[in-house]
């Protein structure tokens, strides 16, 4: 079974670059796993304070921050408590409250394993969908990380690559991202990253060259920076 848009290890490093060249994204990633280093338990007090990280440098969005930490609290107190892709959807579950899966699994990403927990995002999703093919994409409401999970790692083995979990999350983040500038660049608030917004309007001659190395061939360049 073939990928519908091939997709190669060069594509991996460069996105690789361009992240390590975007410092406020690699002081938040850094400061994430410097609390994790701190606090590598799950008291109510230490889900609190993890929780509101996230939610303040990922912008999920969620108002309960409090009976967040507390809901996960209580969910690593219980020793019968979901493991792999099940914890992320029951953190998810915030009782009352919308799916939080983006928030979850960013949670876990950063606290449990980066490696096991590749990050859920609407762009990254796309980009999947992109390499994937719509026939090959899964897609399923009741277990929907589930279905993010299983299409990360089928993508990630149809493309024979060796990257780690965090660097294929750079490239399809960067993608996804690209790709919904393209549709929306015109709009007086495209849904873009401050830092990607930035990066996709005026780039600089070593980033166009990394960008035009990086995004598949199908996609147009759209980039007002010059060579």
């Amino acid at each position: 079974m073939d990928l519908k848009v091939a997709l190669s290890e060069e594509q991996i490093n460069c996105a690789r670059r361009i992240y390590d060249g975007i410092p406020q994204m690699k002081q938040a990633d850094a400061a994430l796993k410097k609390l994790r280093e701190k606090m590598p338990g799950f008291s109510i007090e230490e889900c609190l304070l993890k929780a509101g990280a996230i939610n303040s440098l990922y912008g999920t969005q969620i108002l309960a921050i409090v009976q967040m930490g507390r809901h996960i609290a209580d969910i690593f107190t219980n020793p019968h408590k979901p493991v792999g892709v099940g914890l992320v959807e029951s953190i998810a579950k915030l009782p009352g409250k919308p799916n939080f899966i983006s928030f979850a699994s960013k949670f876990c990403h950063f606290f449990i394993d980066e490696e096991k927990y590749p990050l859920y995002d609407e762009a990254t999703r796309e980009a999947m969908k992109l390499h994937l093919g719509n026939k090959k994409y899964l897609a399923n409401e009741q277990h929907p990380y589930k279905a993010f999970y299983e299409n990360f790692i089928r993508l990630r083995n149809l493309a024979g690559l060796q990257c780690g979990t965090r660097d294929l999350d750079y490239y399809l983040w960067i993608t996804g991202m690209y790709m919904r500038w393209r549709k929306e660049r015109n709009n007086k608030r495209p849904r873009i990253s401050r830092d990607l917004l930035q990066l996709f309007q005026k780039p600089t001659k070593t980033q166009i060259k990394e960008l035009d190395a990086l995004l598949p061939s199908i996609l147009d360049r759209a980039f007002k920076g010059e060579l």
